[in-house]
């Protein structure tokens, strides 16, 4: 959470909130790879409402969900609405494995983000999930012609080939959207 001091109060205007340890790949820099993480308990869909609730009366402006696998969590709309009720601005970020009927439900989000970390190969095995650099693609093209503008998100390690950037820009550039990068390092 960021806060920022306003009228002699902190107030958190960004939460980015792991909504879940659950996921369907294991992307060797994931945060949530744990031995764990597909059975540890997540909030239930009531705490998870009422800590939006508490969020909003806090001042909270914007929400971004992550996990694990965000869209995993059934009642994600229902997250996404009740954010949208209180006026935040709504994002997740997704490895785009989701289906096109639970990717429809989702379209009241402020931006998604969707998760490719370079060629087809290289992604499908960096996730240790075969086919899954198509499926995001795939998502990437169903949103796109839902009148979204999702941002491909690519995390960039130390021995990333500059070929994968280009590669992720040419697709960026064909579907008309963004690529965003984050590093990936270690803190010493």
């Amino acid at each position: 959470i960021y806060r920022i001091k306003l009228l002699g109060r902190r107030i958190p205007l960004y939460c980015e909130w792991e909504l879940t340890n659950y996921c369907n790949m294991s992307c060797a820099f994931c945060s949530t790879l744990t031995e764990d993480r597909n059975s540890a308990p997540d909030v239930s869909p009531q705490e998870a409402l009422g800590m939006i609730d508490q969020l909003a009366e806090m001042g909270t402006k914007i929400i971004h969900f992550s996990g694990g696998e965000p869209t995993l969590r059934a009642d994600l709309q229902d997250l996404v609405a009740r954010a949208k009720q209180h006026r935040m601005m709504v994002s997740f970020t997704t490895n785009g494995s989701a289906s096109t009927s639970k990717m429809e439900k989702l379209l009241a989000t402020d931006i998604i983000r969707v998760s490719i970390d370079g060629t087809e190969d290289f992604h499908d095995s960096s996730r240790v999930s075969p086919g899954a650099f198509k499926k995001a693609v795939g998502t990437l093209r169903f949103l796109v012609s839902r009148g979204k503008k999702p941002l491909i998100t690519m995390i960039c390690m130390d021995d990333t080939p500059y070929e994968m950037f280009e590669e992720l820009a040419d697709l960026a550039q064909k579907l008309k959207i963004k690529l965003s990068l984050n590093v990936f390092g270690n803190s010493f």
